[in-house]
């Protein structure tokens, strides 16, 4: 019997942030154009990642082979994918030489045709929506093919779960016990009893539980509370996160006095990074951003393919060209390198970290300054500097900042001039000589205080793996990159989906340390620069091998005397 969804119309909203921007005009309506071949294959890998979510049974589908796809532009744009697919019980294996096997063996596989529409109607406040309109299924010959159940409510919406079921009783013991786990404390607890449970089918399922927590084993066994927890689980991966957990000693409702459940994260947010609005108006303002950005968060959390996890950080009430502004700074103007790197010819190990090397400096902080460009080639010349001398000393930005003038300091710039002002400034000083203020000002260079010396630069190849030999060999690499997968990245291996995260729109410099790999992920260890409480440790890590947000599209090096 074929399993597979048939003739059913399906829908998933994906709040994303802008993407793309809408060419209104009559010409571009309704004109239908075919799919270069990386679009097929990512439009195909996130429409079977939507149905494989929205499954209500433990089938998965694998892609055998894309057989057409197109896009046709009107009021958003169409992706009409013609895909031919295999579907197994049971199984989620990436694997590919397993996928190639399931799909040369199986006499199983179908036709299906699926549609994915997405919106243009995006803001800072109003992000892009992306469904899937359309998935209908034949098999081979044009047959039908049995229907099979599915969840039809959007992923976006939230279905009531039976607190008795025997599943939602084994994820409340599972969010106690990792709770006691995380705790340290010998005092145990146990779920009392489960009061409210519903689930919202994404990548996996996120579980929200209101349930009454009680001590287990200890003198405040009376002591029970109401709490509130939201619970992501991948059960073919194993993964079981916590993604929020909150508790009300007096048993009452989860919001506390009088707020919303937003209301509340907004005040405790505001709290904790002492944020202070000039007026009331700014405040609202300012939690209308906040609002939206949960949204966002939410939405990263359940796309991501990766291992990284999302969430509210400083910049959470900032909006979208805010955060552009002041914590981002690529500008490139056009001026290439002209002069290429040569690759050496090593056997590299599987993981390599400069940091341990004594060539990283420690995380530095731009503040609100459009500067990223500046750290990025400081920390490439810091590098270049310690591996040749055999001394890591700390360089200055605020320099940059100054005399750059091919750059535009706190408004932008570009790490291939920034290279060229560095050769006719002179070099640059150490940042306790010329320390970092995150402002434009009047270039106060001293020639005599010159700590090291730049003489070419080069361009590194768009190759990750010859990136790493380059890297392994010679040290970090400065890059240029896609920041939309960073503003709210807390930790784990970033894989963003790769029309999210446009490789060709370059908006952050940021530094590659080194490289590793993660429960068969292979990533980049990256230096960025809005200080150490972000990030792990003021570090991202982002999937290595896809040009993910463009991370092979801008490596470049200073080559200092």
């Amino acid at each position: 019997m074929k399993n597979i969804i048939a003739s059913t119309s399906l829908s998933l909203i994906f709040l994303l942030s802008a993407v793309g921007k809408c060419d209104s005009s009559s010409e571009k309506r309704n004109l239908v154009k075919d799919l270069e071949a990386n679009e097929k294959d990512e439009m195909s890998k996130f429409a079977l990642h939507t149905l494989n979510s929205l499954d209500a049974t433990y089938s998965k589908r694998i892609l055998c082979r894309v057989l057409d796809g197109k896009k046709q532009f009107a009021n958003g744009i169409v992706y009409k994918l013609k895909l031919s697919l295999v579907v197994v019980a049971g199984s989620s294996s990436e694997d590919k030489n397993s996928s190639s096997s399931l799909c040369d063996e199986s006499e199983d596989k179908v036709i299906c045709e699926i549609d994915l529409l997405r919106s243009y109607a995006a803001t800072d406040y109003a992000p892009i929506n992306v469904q899937v309109v359309k998935s209908e299924c034949s098999d081979e010959y044009g047959g039908s093919v049995q229907k099979r159940a599915i969840s039809k409510r959007m992923a976006g919406g939230i279905e009531s779960i039976d607190i008795d079921s025997d599943h939602i009783k084994s994820v409340a013991a599972r969010l106690v016990a990792k709770l006691d786990a995380e705790s340290g404390s010998d005092c145990k607890r146990k779920v009392n009893q489960i009061l409210q449970a519903s689930t919202q089918v994404v990548a996996g399922s996120l579980h929200r539980l209101k349930l009454e927590i009680c001590p287990d084993n200890c003198a405040q066994a009376n002591e029970c509370k109401i709490c509130a927890a939201k619970v992501w689980v991948k059960e073919w991966m194993n993964y079981f996160e916590v993604m929020e957990y909150s508790c009300d000693e007096k048993k009452s409702n989860i919001s506390q006095n009088g707020l919303t459940v937003e209301q509340l994260q907004f005040r405790q947010f505001a709290q904790k990074y002492n944020k202070q609005y000039e007026s009331e108006e700014e405040k609202q303002r300012r939690f209308h951003i906040f609002r939206g950005n949960m949204k966002k968060i939410q939405m990263l959390n359940e796309g991501e393919q990766g291992t990284a996890e999302y969430g509210v950080n400083e910049f959470a009430d900032l909006s979208k060209s805010e955060f552009t502004q002041y914590y981002l700074g690529l500008k490139p103007n056009g001026d290439n390198i002209e002069k290429q790197a040569s690759i050496p010819n090593v056997r590299i190990p599987s993981e390599f970290d400069w940091r341990t090397h004594n060539a990283v400096t420690p995380v530095k902080n731009q503040g609100m300054c459009g500067s990223c460009w500046a750290f990025s080639v400081t920390g490439n010349i810091e590098g270049q500097y310690a591996i040749k001398h055999k001394n890591l000393v700390s360089l200055s930005e605020q320099e940059l900042v100054d005399c750059d003038t091919e750059d535009n300091g706190c408004g932008g710039g570009y790490m291939t001039t920034a290279y060229h002002a560095i050769e006719k400034i002179g070099g640059l000083e150490q940042e306790k000589d010329y320390p970092y203020e995150g402002s434009n000002d009047k270039c106060v260079f001293n020639k005599s205080e010159v700590a090291a010396k730049v003489v070419d630069s080069v361009n590194i190849t768009s190759n990750e793996t010859e990136m790493a030999q380059w890297l392994f060999k010679n040290g970090p690499i400065s890059i240029g990159l896609n920041a939309f997968a960073m503003q709210f990245y807390i930790r784990g291996v970033s894989k963003p989906w790769k029309f999210l995260c446009n490789p060709n729109e370059l908006d952050h410099g940021v530094l590659i340390v080194g490289y590793g790999q993660y429960k068969k992920l292979p990533y980049w260890i990256i230096k960025n620069s809005w200080g150490p409480h972000w990030g792990e440790s003021g570090y991202y890590r982002l999937y290595r091998g896809s040009g993910a947000c463009g991370v092979n599209k801008m490596a470049s090096s200073a080559i200092v005397d």
